[in-house]
C-alpha cells in the first residue's frame, strides 16, 4: 500500500473549513484539476453519499465515482473511489484509493490533515506510484490546501 500524508493550518474557524470539506459539490472549489462534479444519487450528506468527480491532470482526464465511507459530523471524512477512468480506460493500476481528511481545532485556526492510501496492480503500478503517482498526489494535496485556506 502505499499512501501520502500532509497537514496545513487554515486560520479559519473549523466549522467553516468542515462546510468546505464535507460537501463533495464543492470539490472544484478547493481541489486542483476538478472541472465538474455531478452527485449520483440524491442522497443526505454522510455514509453512503455517491458522486462522480472530473478532473484534469497532466496525466489527462480523470473520471472517478467516489463515496463516503466514514462520516464524522464536524470533524472528519472519509471516501473512496469506487470506479476510476483515465482519458476512458479503466485504470487498472490503481486501486482501493481512499482520501481521509481530518480537522482539529487549533489555537490559531484548524489543523486539515488529509492522507491519501492506494494499493497498486503489478510491476507497471508499482512503477507508476513510485514514479509518477506519489508526486501528483502530494502536489495536489499542496494546492488543495492552499486554495482550501484562500477559499474559507
Amino acid at each position: 500500500m502505499y499512501s501520502v500524508k500532509k497537514h496545513y493550518l487554515i486560520r479559519r474557524p473549523i466549522s467553516r473549513a468542515w462546510g468546505i470539506v464535507s460537501d463533495p459539490r464543492r470539490l472544484a472549489a478547493w481541489m486542483p484539476g476538478v472541472i465538474d462534479v455531478r452527485m449520483l444519487e440524491d442522497a443526505p450528506r454522510g455514509n453512503g453519499l455517491t458522486w462522480r468527480v472530473i478532473l484534469e491532470t497532466e496525466m489527462g482526464r480523470w473520471e472517478i465515482d467516489q463515496q463516503i465511507i466514514e462520516w464524522r459530523e464536524g470533524s472528519g471524512i472519509v471516501w473512496r473511489d469506487i470506479r476510476s477512468f483515465l482519458d476512458e480506460r479503466p485504470m487498472t493500476q490503481i486501486t482501493n484509493m481512499q482520501t481521509a481528511i481530518t480537522l482539529e481545532k487549533h489555537a490559531e485556526g484548524t489543523l486539515v490533515y488529509c492522507m491519501v492510501s492506494w494499493n497498486s496492480v503489478g510491476i507497471g503500478g508499482k512503477v507508476f506510484s513510485v514514479l509518477y503517482f506519489t508526486r501528483m498526489i502530494t502536489k495536489m494535496i499542496g494546492d488543495a490546501f492552499v486554495n482550501l485556506a484562500q477559499g474559507i
